[in-house]
């Protein structure tokens, strides 16, 4: 008989716990970049908002929200893209 602790961690039950916890990290990222993308869109409305308004200060504030909208989500595709070099 296998001892508990090995049991885990070789063979189908080792690889499904890692399937599982890479499809667990996917999930979360996708989710994260999903909520970015909509405050980024956000973000653009209210911009477009504060420039009708002539509402300088919250104009700026929204420009800056959506630049660090922007790059969140560029570096994001770059590691991943890194990622998917390095696996080559």
């Amino acid at each position: 008989m296998i001892a508990a602790p090995s049991f885990f961690t070789v063979g189908v039950f080792a690889e499904s716990e890692q399937k599982a916890k890479e499809f667990a990290s996917n999930l979360l990222l996708t989710h994260t970049v999903c909520e970015c993308a909509l405050k980024l869109e956000k973000a653009e409305r209210e911009y477009e908002e504060a420039i009708l308004q002539k509402d300088e200060m919250r104009a700026e504030r929204k420009k800056l929200e959506i630049e660090a909208c922007k790059v969140s989500l560029q570096f994001t595709a770059n590691f991943f893209d890194a990622l998917g070099e390095v696996g080559k």
